[in-house]
């Protein structure tokens, strides 16, 4: 297991070791949520610079009905916030974006008097990048790659 302080901020951990292949598996039941009402027809503001994460999530979140409006940085989804203050639902933002910051978007939203729920998705969940998100105003943090049910968890949409 190895550790090293990744360039962009976080921690990156390498794994190496030996397996070998089993022709006698087992698959443990996978709980599937079937009710996806939770999401079905919410607007989630998605601010994400990764191209392929932004993609993907995305596709992830329109399959269970979201309607999902994307931004590549949070400078951009702060103006599309602006734009119309009563158009989402939900904001999920990554924390190491160019132009502005997780952490500088989520404190503008709340500067702004946005009341909506924030949720930090980001795959520096180790240290004190997290901590860092919540102080700016976010109400969770979740890793990335995040699942529907992690969403759900944390959202109290009933």
């Amino acid at each position: 297991l190895g550790h090293e302080e990744a360039v962009e901020g976080g921690s990156r951990f390498t794994l190496s070791f030996d397996a070998e292949i089993c022709d006698d598996v087992v698959h443990a039941p996978v709980e599937i949520r079937t009710d996806l009402s939770d999401i079905s027809n919410k607007r989630i503001l998605l601010a994400e610079d990764n191209e392929i994460i932004q993609s993907v999530t995305v596709k992830i979140l329109t399959t269970a009905g979201a309607l999902v409006t994307s931004a590549c940085d949070g400078k951009k989804a702060l103006q599309c916030y602006l734009e119309d203050r009563q158009k989402f639902d939900l904001i999920l933002t990554d924390i190491m974006m160019p132009e502005m910051n997780g952490y500088e978007f989520t404190a503008a939203l709340r500067h702004d008097g946005c009341k909506l729920p924030i949720v930090g998705v980001t795959a520096a969940t180790i240290g004190e990048e997290q901590k860092r998100l919540l102080e700016a105003g976010a109400d969770h943090v979740l890793p990335k790659p995040f699942s529907l049910k992690a969403l759900y968890d944390v959202l109290d949409w009933n």
